[in-house]
């Protein structure tokens, strides 16, 4: 699955996403038991809480975890907030003034009839809405009242949901000098009382959520401060969206031969597990790690060289060190990690200055000098 198609599909399609991922975890029990196993083994998601006990449907993002995430917010961020010109970022408090909550229905009883925002999904007490109105209705009280009564109000009076009035809007507008249409883009922790968490990321309690909300005219008006936008406002966890390119990315494939580096006093490695190999197929920006430098050696000058390009290479992108076990097994590694390309430190390093840069899906491997590896401009050229 593309990264754009991805971040687009998570921001704009929510819902399809969500049945996309309903019907997987529903369908296919073995991936999902795959994917969790690897994501524990391999440090992108630990239990919450586990030294003492645990607590159910509670994770931690590992070392390898809070870097893919950090990368999806990242891809998000720049899709639909840095990259448009119509767009402005916020970082809004998750604490505030209890009239927030009072205006946004939360604190109120709900109880029957109830009403949907299409928009947002909160939920509201009809009757609450037409007497907070009474204003414009003429009704302080709307406890009698029929639901078919209360329809034909709402929909009179244009009643809307109180949770869609955004309180940061107007400190937009004076700061940023914007007019509509324009977005505003953040993200940030979120909570939830699921009554049935499970599916491991899927439904948490504790969530980080990424929101656009994009104001424009409900219809047209002459009088600018008197206006009330309608708002879009696409939203979906980062945990979700993460699990959805895991579960995508997760593949096992059949191999035949030896891998290795191929270096003439290296040797081709037999020493691989299996003819099996599981690997995360990442998109290159989404991936935990970018590149890998592994010496053929773990001590002496092999070591030591490959650690001077690894220092380099780390300030260009995300870079993991390797030394242990054969060179075929720590391929195999960074394979289940999703690592795109691993550099490989050999003899002819010390000879010519360059290394071996091996491709995660193809397995192909090229000869790239190590000063253009370290220019910050090379990519994969077979």
């Amino acid at each position: 699955m593309q990264l754009h198609r991805v971040t687009k599909l998570a921001a704009s399609r929510p819902s399809r996403l969500l049945r996309r991922l309903k019907t997987t975890l529903a369908t296919d029990t073995n991936l999902q038991e795959k994917v969790v196993t690897l994501c524990r083994h391999r440090g992108f998601v630990f239990p919450g809480s586990d030294i003492y006990g645990g607590l159910a449907n509670s994770f931690d993002y590992g070392p390898l975890g809070v870097q893919m995430k950090k990368n999806i917010q990242d891809a998000w961020w720049k899709h639909f907030v840095q990259s448009r010109t119509d767009c402005v970022g916020l970082d809004s408090s998750v604490i505030l003034n209890s009239k927030v909550w009072e205006a946004s229905g939360h604190i109120g009883n709900f109880t029957d009839p109830m009403t949907v925002c299409k928009s947002c999904n909160s939920r509201s007490r009809a009757d609450k809405l037409i007497e907070n109105k009474s204003d414009v209705t003429g009704i302080p009280d709307a406890g009698g009242l029929t639901c078919e009564e209360i329809d034909a109000l709402l929909a009179q009076h244009k009643i809307s949901c109180p949770t869609c009035a955004y309180i940061n809007f107007q400190h937009v507008v004076t700061t940023m000098r914007r007019r509509l249409p324009f977005g505003v883009g953040q993200m940030g922790k979120s909570f939830r009382n699921e009554i049935s968490p499970g599916h491991f990321l899927f439904r948490t309690r504790e969530f980080e959520q990424l929101e656009l909300q994009y104001f424009c005219h409900p219809t047209d008006s002459d009088t600018w401060y008197t206006l009330l936008p309608h708002v879009v406002e696409p939203a979906l966890g980062t945990g979700r969206v993460m699990l959805a390119m895991l579960l995508d990315a997760y593949d096992e494939e059949e191999v035949n031969g030896r891998y290795g580096c191929g270096h003439r006093k290296g040797g081709l490695d037999d020493g691989c597990p299996g003819r099996q190999r599981t690997v995360l197929r990442l998109h290159p920006d989404i991936a935990p790690y970018k590149f890998a430098v592994l010496p053929l050696q773990s001590k002496g000058v092999l070591a030591e060289k490959a650690n001077e390009i690894y220092v380099q290479l780390a300030k260009l992108a995300s870079c993991d060190f390797d030394v242990t076990q054969s060179i075929g097994k720590r391929y195999r590694r960074q394979d289940e990690i999703g690592t795109p390309f691993c550099v490989t430190v050999d003899f002819d390093t010390l000879e010519d200055g360059s290394v071996t840069v091996r491709n995660r899906d193809s397995m192909d491997q090229v000869r790239v000098p190590v000063a253009t590896l370290l220019s910050g401009g090379w990519t994969w050229q077979p």
